[in-house]
Order: structure tokens, then sequence, then C-alpha cells
């Protein structure tokens, strides 16, 4: 997929009065979670996207193929219920941070004892006196 270039003037000035439209800029578009949870009902339904986007009032041809199919992609394998009105609570964004730090902690611990694992294979290849130290 080709990216299209950025939107004229003209073209902000439409997308912007779109109700579902959050910002708009020259090289980006973001769209309202009201928009993201109707896309997902819509492509529930089996409506196709170029379809829905017309549905919602924007110009598939001023939108392009690239920014359609991003928002697809944001959008794919999730229900409306996963962009609710507001944005999550700070404590749940924490609590999300911490899962991130439970799994980044698991990952290193993982690689640390594979690393002492090869450290003790290389210490007992070196006794055999298969490979020399470099000291010798």
């Amino acid at each position: 997929m080709k990216r299209e270039d950025g939107f004229t003037e003209e073209q902000i000035r439409i997308l912007a009065k779109n109700k579902y439209t959050r910002k708009v800029g020259k090289n980006y578009l973001s769209v309202t979670r009201e928009f993201k949870r109707k896309f997902c009902q819509l492509q529930a339904e089996g409506i196709p996207n170029r379809e829905i986007f017309k549905q919602c009032g924007y110009d598939p041809k001023i939108i392009g193929t690239y920014r359609m199919a991003n928002i697809a992609r944001m959008t794919k394998g999730k229900t409306p219920e996963d962009f609710p009105d507001k944005p999550l609570p700070k404590s749940k964004m924490r609590e999300f941070d911490e899962k991130l730090d439970k799994r980044a902690m698991k990952q290193m611990q993982l690689e640390m004892k594979r690393m002492h694992q090869e450290i003790e294979f290389l210490k007992k290849i070196m006794a055999t006196g298969v490979i020399e130290s470099e000291d010798d």
C-alpha cells in the first residue's frame, strides 16, 4: 500500500467538521472513541471498511486506503467496549504498567539463567582441555 500525501487545507477543514474527528493536521487524522466503537460494531456486522467510513461521513478518497487500513488494523479483534468513553484511570494504568514490568522481569530472569548455563558449559569445556583459555 502506498502512503498518501498529506491533507490539503480544504480537506483539513472538511475533516475537522466531522463529529468523529478528534484531531486533524496535514499528516494525521485522529478519530474519536465513538468512531472506534461504531467502526468495531459495523465491522462485526460484516460491513466493508470503505462503507463504514462513508456511513460515518468521511470521504474515502480524502482519507485514503493507507489511513483506512491503519484504523481498521487498530480496531481489529476489538469490541466497542474496548473503547470506553473515558480513558483508563491512573490506577488501571499503573496496574497495566506493573504487568509489563513483571513480564520484563521474567524475561530478564530467563535470559540470566540461560547465560549462567552457557558460562557453566564453557567452564566444563575449558576443564576438559578442548578449548584453551586466553590466559595460556
